[in-house]
């Protein structure tokens, strides 16, 4: 009977992992960013652990012939599963509030070699027992160094809730407070049934609690409409404000946090022309030749509204500045070289930020300079 208990709590949160899952699949024109990438990742890698996990519960103790090597091969594969949803998940949860692969790279190393420990532990578990072992009733038993699986997975979550709350505090995002509590839901929702599993053998409560928590991260956080443009699969001036407030605060001393404003010249006359069919598949052109000219890991392209963009980023000296200006402008020259219906030019003024400076100052002078070169062109 606890067994069919089980199956049915475990197939809940399966299909539920199934319904999110066709959900990202089936969206047509979506851009896929790092964000939407590595929290997919963390539902594929949840669904094998919760599937693992539930196979594991209803063959346990369960005699039939190769019954012990499968139960054996399935928590194997369970405990690794396991390991990279919790690696993953602190992984997204730090690109999520810096909106930078470079503060994912700075931690990577601390926990990828936490995760080799982990992943060596449950590999060799099979002869070594060390995880966990089968006994010769098939009935799944915990090893001697159970213990340190259990501290990995805690580990990473308090990670989460400190790195959090470090954000929240140092960089006063009080317009983000409901996402850093969103963000925390899982980690807490964990420990707690991490600590209640160890203390009563044989609940299961983990990937259950888990694939709910996923899900809701995925109407709360993941799926936030309000920060994507849609068209171009680009962030928008609300996200653009966001991660302003994240760069203004952390920039490097050497280097020269500036905004880019780019308008595209002469769009109006392809819709008015081509109509606006057409001027959309200009904006997403746009919009990718913005993107594939940035080889900074911390600059950002934003859609700000209608055929206005924005570049946030960091360079060393002016001279990079403007050899990105140039970059934008010999790869719009690529691009037309093969399109004969609309060609993609860039009205383009930059402003190097100044702490002394209001914000607003600071965008209104890009924004300026934009209008600048517009006129020249005429």
């Amino acid at each position: 009977m606890e067994k069919y208990l089980y199956a049915e709590v475990y197939g809940f949160g399966l299909l539920l992992l199934i319904v999110v899952l066709s959900v990202i699949f089936q969206r047509k024109n979506k851009v896929l960013t790092i964000e939407q990438k590595l929290f997919g990742t963390l539902l594929i890698m949840d669904f094998f652990a919760l599937a693992t996990d539930l196979v594991s519960w209803l063959i346990n103790g369960v005699m039939f012939e190769g019954s012990r090597i499968i139960h054996i091969v399935d928590y194997t594969i369970f405990y690794i599963f396991s390991g990279l949803v919790f690696f993953f998940w602190f992984m997204y949860v730090i690109y999520i509030l810096y909106r930078s692969k470079e503060m994912v790279l700075k931690r990577l190393p601390f926990h990828i070699t936490l995760l080799v420990i982990y992943v060596v532990l449950c590999a060799s578990s099979p002869l070594t027992n060390w995880v966990f072992y089968i006994d010769e009733y098939n009935v799944y038993q915990r090893g001697s160094l159970f213990s340190i699986i259990s501290i990995y997975s805690i580990i990473c979550m308090l990670t989460v809730v400190f790195e959090t709350l470090y954000y929240f505090f140092k960089f006063k995002g009080t317009h983000q407070l409901l996402t850093y509590i969103n963000i925390v839901v899982l980690p807490i929702s964990q420990l707690v049934a991490t600590i209640l599993q160890i203390c009563f053998y044989g609940l299961a409560l983990i990937w259950p609690i888990t694939a709910i928590c996923f899900v809701y991260i995925f109407l709360t956080i993941q799926d936030r409409e309000n920060s994507m443009d849609h068209l171009t699969g680009l962030r928008n001036r609300r996200d653009m404000d966001f991660y302003i407030n994240y760069k203004r605060k952390s920039a490097k001393e050497n280097k020269l946090l500036f905004a880019m404003y780019c308008d595209l010249h002469n769009f109006k006359m392809i819709n008015d022309k081509l109509g606006h069919l057409t001027g959309d598949e200009a904006l997403k052109v746009a919009a990718q030749v913005l993107s594939e000219s940035l080889s900074n890991s911390d600059d950002l392209a934003f859609r700000i509204g209608g055929d206005e963009f924005a570049i946030i980023g960091e360079r060393k000296t002016e001279d990079d500045i403007i050899k990105l200006m140039k970059l934008i402008d010999l790869n719009s020259h690529l691009y037309n070289i093969n399109e004969d219906r609309f060609s993609i030019h860039f009205d383009k003024g930059y402003a190097i930020y100044e702490k002394n400076k209001p914000i607003k100052e600071w965008l209104d002078t890009a924004d300026r300079n934009m209008y600048l070169e517009k006129q020249k062109r005429g």
